[in-house]
Order: structure tokens, then sequence, then C-alpha cells
């Protein structure tokens, strides 16, 4: 299938045709209740990695999402209050960053690589 529909308690919270098609079948979604998060894990049909979800979104290389990630505004966490997993993303980031800006090219290809396998998680509170 090529159409992503995702509705809880009747309420449509994202819905949108695909860029490439997904193993529908194969499809994994939970829902973390104290975080008020959904994760997906949509199996791609083709191998490759992709530059966006929908055919109407610009495409955006992977360097790109993650510092987008990074830089959102709304984060007033202090380095050391962070969790594990989110000091793993910020230190990839700044490797990611010294190696572009020292030159060390290889590295930062093999980072890119990296990162087109990272799957990343989106929430909100609910407070």
């Amino acid at each position: 299938p090529r159409h992503l529909s995702i509705a809880a308690r009747e309420q449509l919270l994202l819905e949108g045709g695909l860029f490439k098609p997904l193993h529908a079948a194969e499809a994994v979604w939970t829902y973390e209740k104290e975080l008020h998060q959904i994760h997906l894990l949509l199996p791609k049909q083709e191998p490759g990695s992709w530059s966006r979800l929908f055919p109407s979104e610009e495409p955006l290389h992977p360097g790109m999402a993650l510092k987008q990630v990074l830089n959102d505004d709304s984060c007033q966490e202090r380095y050391m209050d962070l969790t594990p997993e989110a000091r793993e993303i910020v230190d990839f980031h700044r490797n990611y960053r010294h190696a572009r800006a020292t030159g060390k090219q290889e590295w930062a290809d093999e980072m890119e690589e990296d990162m087109k396998l990272m799957r990343l998680t989106w929430g909100k509170d609910n407070e």
C-alpha cells in the first residue's frame, strides 16, 4: 500500500499517500500512554533509504533531518538531564559536525549512512 491513515478515538491524526510502498501486514505500532507517543515501524517494500515519508514533502538529507530535531527550540533540557538515548543522538550530531568541519569526509559519509538507519521518535506531552 501507498497510503497511511492513523486515527485514535475516531479522530484522524495523520493521513496521506506515501512516497513509496510499504509491507502493511508487517507494520507494527505501539502507544506509550505516559509519554503520549505513537511509535510506528513501517517496513518498506523496496530496500534503500527514503528522503521523505510523503510525496508532497521536500526531500530531506539525513543530516538536515537530524539537525532539525536537535535544533528544536522547544527543548529546554540541559545535556545531563537528557535520557541516555537523547545524549547519544546529541553526541552523534556533534561528531558528525566535527567530521564535516575537519574534512574527515569518509567518517562523515559513514555517519550519514548510519543516520539513514536511525529510527527517531517524536511525541508530545498532553499535560
